[in-house]
């Protein structure tokens, strides 16, 4: 999963008020579903779901910031039936702002907000004992936050509590990227790391086999 979207719904006083006698003539009523659908290729799609007991024509028209969306590359206008949505395409952090859903009599306003995401998740590895192994999270875009490691609970730090970068542990910070490695492997290294960045978490399991010795026997 690319990114993350919160949606916070809102509603002026004189459209709720109005809605009120809405479903008092025309027996309709609206609900507002908040559940996102994002996928690995950043859409966001934002549902209104209509309940009808009186046929109706409604002609929606969707906006943002008060500019008029247009069906094309980057929309997507859903008008089926009793649903209405619209599909958002390669989501950006310029997405965020305020969208209206203008039906004439009732307006639904919706207020998107676009956070940081995981884009490459720690995978759980296996490595032999001596070996050098690494872990990578990289995110959506830049982040104001610090990445975070922590193995087996205890911080990585430069000013760190318990574990600190070194011979043992080197970490290379970019822009949206954090790569921590772990030399000389031992048993004692395996465990679960985690990579924290912001509200942001993404782990993963280490487990180091051990070198077996083997004996010559006399013969």
């Amino acid at each position: 999963m690319m990114g993350r979207a919160t949606l916070l719904l809102k509603r002026r006083k004189e459209a709720l008020l109005f809605s009120l006698s809405v479903l008092l003539t025309h027996l309709m009523t609206i609900l507002i579903t908040n559940n996102l659908l994002i996928t690995d290729n950043l859409i966001i799609h934002l549902p209104l779901r209509f309940f009808y007991y009186q046929t109706r024509l409604v002609s929606p028209v969707w906006k943002k910031e008060g500019k008029v969306l247009k069906a094309g590359p980057k929309y997507e206008l859903l008008h089926t039936g009793k649903s209405l949505g619209l599909i958002i395409k390669d989501v950006t952090k310029d997405d965020a702002g305020e969208y209206s859903c203008d039906l004439g009599t009732e307006l639904v306003l919706l207020t998107l907000e676009i956070g940081i995401g995981i884009t490459k998740w720690l995978k759980s590895t296996e490595v032999n004992e001596g070996e050098t192994c690494s872990f990578e999270c990289i995110l959506s875009r830049e982040s104001t936050d610090d990445f975070l490691w922590t193995i087996n609970g205890k911080t990585v730090a430069n000013d760190g509590q318990l574990l600190k970068p070194g011979e043992k542990y080197d970490m290379k910070q970019k822009a949206t990227s954090c790569e921590i490695q772990i030399k000389s492997l031992t048993v004692e290294d395996s465990g679960e790391y985690s990579c924290v960045v912001g509200d942001q978490k993404t782990f993963a399991t280490l487990k180091v086999t051990g070198m077996h010795s083997f004996f010559i026997l006399p013969l």
